[in-house]
């Protein structure tokens, strides 16, 4: 097999991100698309989502579309944390990297 597993406390959730490609699309509560990097894990999510309405503000990693048998489009994620507050820092990190760049 390949080389041996990381220590799971050796991957920090909370580890540097950096926003980059960011296309500005300004509809609805869709304000960019762009692509999140995390340097130290050589992890590159494309196509991420940066979301806002009201007072919410929050990041979509990538997702894929299908329509239901009621011919409704439906989105599915294609990234989910497992642990609420492994989700919640790694929201956090992504924002700020987003409004970093932007």
């Amino acid at each position: 097999m390949g080389a041996p597993a990381a220590n799971v406390a050796e991957l920090r959730p909370h580890q540097p991100m950096i926003a980059g490609n960011i296309r500005r699309i300004n509809k609805g509560a869709l304000v960019a698309i762009f692509d999140l990097e995390i340097p130290g894990w050589h992890l590159l999510f494309n196509d991420c989502k940066w979301f806002r309405k009201e007072d919410n503000e929050w990041v979509g990693l990538p997702s894929t579309s299908f329509t239901n048998r009621e011919g409704k489009t439906v989105y599915k994620d294609l990234v989910v944390f497992e642990d609420k507050d492994v989700g919640k820092r790694f929201q956090a990190a992504a924002l700020a990297a987003i409004r970093q760049a932007s």
